[in-house]
């Protein structure tokens, strides 16, 4: 892989990174009737992630931050940091619209943007396309 020709590698899922990306569940529509049980799972997972690397985990609000806070919280001390930054989105699958970390050669980083449409089926997607970016 040569700098000049610009290509670029995506690392397997099993190679080292340094953290997991994750979108808070808030969507009610996403969790009819459930939420508050797919939040407290996201708590356990977000915990057992944490024990090994740390965690990036988007929340639409303070409101939101908090309570997931405190949902980690009650789930356990984290061996590695749980970061929770204020980023609205749309629903909490962020495979499919975050930033997409690639290497270029030489080992640097690069972050690409799928450009997120809400799989043609939701009306509500931009706040997820802007996601990538925001990274």
């Amino acid at each position: 892989m040569s700098e000049a020709s610009g290509a670029l590698r995506h690392p397997a899922e099993w190679e080292p990174h340094a953290a997991t990306w994750l979108a808070w569940p808030h969507n009610r529509g996403d969790w009819p009737g459930r939420l508050r049980a797919v939040a407290a799972a996201y708590a356990e997972m977000i915990r057992r992630i944490a024990e090994a690397e740390e965690v990036v985990a988007w929340t639409p609000d303070a409101a939101t931050a908090a309570r997931a806070r405190r949902l980690l919280a009650e789930a356990g001390p984290t061996a590695r940091p749980v970061h929770l930054p204020v980023r609205r989105t749309d629903r909490s699958w962020t495979r499919d619209m975050g930033p997409v970390f690639v290497e270029r050669a030489g080992g640097r980083l690069a972050v690409l943007d799928l450009h997120f449409n809400g799989w043609a089926r939701y009306p509500t997607w931009r706040r997820d396309a802007a996601c990538a970016a925001a990274a």
